[in-house]
């Protein structure tokens, strides 16, 4: 999602089943990103550290 000047919310992407996100993050030092992620279903996530 992301909010556009108006405050508006856009869906930027949608993900299906088994597909993956905030990879890039896995291999920084960045301890916290501004990645927003909305599930519409129950899901599993994976946090690697």
């Amino acid at each position: 999602m992301k909010n556009d000047i108006d405050g508006k919310e856009n869906i930027l992407t949608e993900l299906s089943v088994s597909e993956i996100f905030g990879e890039v993050f896995a291999c920084t030092n960045i301890l916290h990103s501004l990645v927003t992620v909305i599930s519409l279903r129950a899901s599993e996530v994976l946090f690697l550290d």
